[in-house]
């Protein structure tokens, strides 16, 4: 018989978890008053070991104070966290040319840029939910700016420094798609509008993301080919199973949000199959 979760239980708990013990311990830790930003390596009595800043992590603070701020409570401390991330990240991560940085020093020196979109796609996120948390519209812009960057980037990633070898065979990841799909949701919120203005792109992520799922497999690839076949040699091979229930939380979302049921029992499959791939049992 399956296992049975008792939700209303299971959402104090995590509720619990998240406003008593995990956010209190990052804000008595993790803010660095002096230099901005956030410190990304604590240990578990909350010591800084390492006071190297990586930009993943610093936009996903911003975005998770602002929104913390904007849905549950309205605490100064969390939205002057925030502020302090955001001016450090526009101040020292984002370069004049809409590149942002992997790694930063304490005090905000560059110390690594990937070849990757990433980075630019957590600070998206971080400018989004900033705007609404602080009724600034000019955020957004500079928010849906930086996406149009990031939109263009992600077909061309040599634009971002990453060399086209002769030997490499034509290839898409799942993190990809299934990234820029989060950041449409972050900037079209609740705006229907919105929605109808990103919605090719949205088509466009998904179909992309299905590429990915072999249902007569009852597996999730993390790497395929641009028309969705198998590649050969390890890579091809390479099965991810959290980041493909990642893939289907997105893929649920969406499907519920445009009333799409079919795709609705794919995200579930997706889950169901990443899961049973993925589950230790012994």
């Amino acid at each position: 018989m399956p296992h049975r979760i008792d939700l209303a239980n299971a959402k104090g708990r995590y509720q619990y978890e998240l406003l008593e013990r995990v956010i209190p311990f990052w804000m008595r830790n993790s803010v660095d008053a002096q230099h901005g930003g956030f410190f990304n390596c604590l240990d578990r009595d909350g010591t800084v070991y390492d006071t190297t800043k990586y930009v993943w992590l610093q936009g996903r603070q911003v975005w998770m104070l602002a929104k913390l701020y904007r849905t549950i409570d309205a605490k100064t401390e969390w939205i002057e966290a925030a502020e302090n991330g955001l001016d450090f990240l526009r101040t020292h991560a984002l370069r004049d040319d809409g590149r942002v940085y992997f790694a930063l020093t304490q005090d905000g020196k560059p110390l690594k840029l990937q070849r990757k979109i990433f980075s630019e796609c957590f600070l998206v996120m971080a400018l989004a939910e900033m705007s609404r948390a602080l009724g600034q519209d000019e955020l957004m812009h500079e928010a849906e700016s930086l996406f149009e960057r990031v939109w263009t980037w992600s077909f061309d990633l040599t634009q971002v420094g990453r060399p086209a070898l002769s030997g490499q065979p034509a290839a898409q990841d799942l993190a990809v798609p299934m990234i820029l799909l989060n950041l449409i949701e972050e900037l079209v919120g609740d705006d229907a509008e919105r929605l109808v203005a990103y919605q090719d792109r949205i088509d466009d992520c998904l179909r992309r993301m299905l590429l990915h799922v072999k249902p007569d497999q009852q597996r999730v690839y993390e790497t395929v080919a641009p028309d969705g076949s198998l590649l050969d040699g390890s890579a091809g091979r390479l099965l991810n199973p959290g980041h493909a229930i990642e893939a289907g939380w997105f893929t649920q979302h969406w499907a519920q949000r445009l009333g799409r049921p079919a795709l609705s029992e794919t995200a579930r499959d997706i889950v169901r199959w990443s899961h049973d791939t993925g589950w230790d049992s012994t």
